[in-house]
């Protein structure tokens, strides 16, 4: 989403306040945060966060690019189930 390497983004969770690091790390990049919760997927948007359950029972995030999942950061994958919001990032 960011198009840049993994290598140049940290890992937000072994911060102390972890929500802080990711909207500090989007700022530094020129992203803002986009957060819409729905039903209905966005338009007019390439690529964006779908938020949902894993099929393990989980909260979790994956990626979609024109309606279809791209990316599950899961190893065993599974997209996600019940979606409950739609991010995606913008840059200024």
């Amino acid at each position: 989403m960011l198009e840049i390497s993994d290598d140049n983004v940290p890992n937000f969770i072994e911060s102390e306040d972890y929500i802080q690091s990711i909207y500090d790390f989007l700022n530094e990049n020129n992203y803002t945060y986009c957060l819409y919760s729905s039903e209905k997927e966005p338009e007019d948007v390439e690529y964006y966060m779908v938020w949902g359950t894993s099929p393990r029972g989980f909260k979790h995030s994956v990626i979609y690019h024109d309606g279809k999942m791209v990316h599950d950061p899961h190893p065993e994958g599974g997209d996600v189930v019940n979606p409950y919001a739609y991010v995606w990032l913008e840059k200024y």
